[in-house]
């Protein structure tokens, strides 16, 4: 079997070390001569009796012999993620890691790319390099990509940072109004936010399309539309980036419909979930320009926009079958 052995400290004159393990009774060593500096650095041993529950290591140095014996502990395979942002030519980076076989990989990367990969004892020799350990790996795969809730219960601008699902740096700005919530997806482990802002992990996975969340679950298999959804700009300036919904429910846009971004004048179709609060992030500038929100065709709700910003209606329930309409129009 494969063990992974480190020593935290060793005195000045121990070592070399032989290796032995409690299946025999510790009677035959299964690694002899192995040098101090490899066992504090983390020693890869494939030599193991299996069956070992207990490794002793022996120093051989006359000067002070003695041993130690370490419990072996399980330990997770954990999903790494090296991210090399851009550095406008940055040298190579040599990047290590062992694979949740035990095997030493040893590999390089350029900047502006990621590499995510199941393992143990991540390395690079380039400061550059961000490495994330976002939890354990299940039969070698990594776990998904999460939906996260940003909430701060006071107005204000603030800022924080994460890395998306295919390892590129986003850092927001977001002006929120008191008591509002705002949707990401990042990689576990990746968030960093100020003092006053609540993260909260929505357990769900992340879509692909449009850079928000989706349930883990849904109650067909086969992909129904539940909520029809239409999108106008009748303005000149302005440009609708995203719609989704609260709770981490996105919107999209399948099927051949026209797509989001949706600048002036344009029009996207599709199909969305059912959802309760809707918020649609809006890009550019105009003059004054009306977003309004329409169930079945009947209004439900007018937000004035101004500038560009994040604008979020009051609650509305959707159910399959409905049909949401948003246009956003010059005032």
């Amino acid at each position: 079997m494969t063990v992974f052995i480190t020593l935290t400290s060793a005195g000045t004159n121990t070592g070399p070390f032989d290796l032995f393990s409690d299946v025999d009774g510790f009677s035959s060593a299964f690694e002899t001569g192995v040098p101090k500096a490899s066992l504090l650095a983390g020693y890869l041993s494939t030599l193991a009796p299996n069956g070992t529950t207990v490794v002793r290591v022996l120093s051989t140095n006359p000067l002070c012999p003695g041993f130690i014996d370490i419990p072996v502990v399980p330990s997770s395979c954990d999903c790494l993620t090296f991210i090399y942002p851009k550095t406008e030519g940055g040298p190579i980076a040599n990047i290590t890691y062992v694979d949740c076989s035990f095997v030493l990989v040893e590999d390089t990367m350029a900047d502006s790319t990621s590499i995510q990969v199941c393992g143990y004892l991540p390395t690079s020799d380039s400061e550059n390099v961000i490495i994330i350990n976002s939890g354990a790996c299940t039969e070698n795969v990594c776990p998904d990509c999460n939906c996260y809730t940003v909430y701060r219960s006071m107005e204000g601008i603030y800022s924080i940072s994460y890395y998306d699902c295919i390892g590129e740096e986003y850092v927001e700005e977001l002006s929120l109004d008191g008591g509002t919530t705002y949707t990401i997806c990042a990689l576990p482990g990746s968030i960093i936010a100020p003092v006053g802002i609540t993260v909260t992990n929505l357990g769900t996975n992340c879509s692909a399309i449009g850079g928000h969340c989706e349930p883990t679950t849904t109650t067909t298999t086969t992909a129904l539309p539940l909520t029809s959804f239409n999108l106008y700009n009748v303005t000149t300036g302005f440009t609708v980036d995203d719609v989704y919904g609260g709770g981490g429910f996105d919107f999209y846009v399948l099927d051949g419909g026209s797509a989001i971004p949706c600048g002036p004048g344009d029009e996207a179709h599709g199909d969305g979930t059912t959802s309760l609060a809707v918020t649609v992030i809006i890009s550019g500038s105009d003059d004054a320009a009306f977003l309004r929100l329409y169930k079945n065709g009947v209004l439900q709700q007018t937000i004035t926009v101004s500038a560009a910003g994040t604008y979020t209606f009051a609650p509305v329930i959707f159910v399959p079958g409905d049909i949401m309409s948003i246009i956003l129009v010059t005032a």
